[in-house]
């Protein structure tokens, strides 16, 4: 008979504090690296949104906007699924457990700040260099229907 390993609110709680000490404890180059990995991995999953979207928009155009809003969310989280494999950081994870170590007192304010001043600025610094690389340099929006889907997405958001 098998059972299941379940926790309840408060060791689950306990468990995240306990991560929040481990982040806080890792090298900052590795922190750095990982950060940076979670940015060009999200810019890659919006990269396969606006290439699907795009991409997709003759195909399904007699099918209506719903399943073309479909396919687009069923690739966007490929980015996601990257950051979760490779054990990349997000500045939202790095917020979430970090502040409740802090709450716990299990982590100071400052490796609080400085771990999320890390994140925040290493997930923009991925997500500006893929973007750099893949979109500006290497033109994949540049040319319609990629371009008038982008603008199209970014006046209706």
């Amino acid at each position: 008979m098998t059972t299941i390993d379940a926790r309840n609110f408060y060791e689950t709680i306990e468990v995240i504090s306990v991560n929040g000490v481990h982040k806080t404890k890792q090298r900052i180059d590795h922190m750095i690296i990982k950060t940076l990995l979670a940015g060009v991995f999200l810019s890659f999953g919006g990269l396969l949104l606006l290439t699907v979207g795009a991409g997709s928009t003759p195909i399904v155009q007699n099918l209506g906007s719903s399943i073309h809003k479909m396919i687009q969310g069923s690739v966007f989280p490929i980015g996601f699924v990257l950051i979760v494999i490779t054990g990349a950081d997000l500045f939202t994870g790095n917020t979430m457990v970090l502040m409740i170590s802090t709450l716990h007192r299990k982590t100071t304010w400052l490796d609080l700040l400085i771990s999320w001043i890390v994140s925040f600025f290493g997930n923009l610094a991925g997500c500006l260099f893929f973007q750099y690389i893949f979109v500006y340099y290497a033109g994949l929006l540049s040319n319609d229907p990629f371009r008038s889907f982008t603008v199209q997405l970014a006046e209706t958001k």
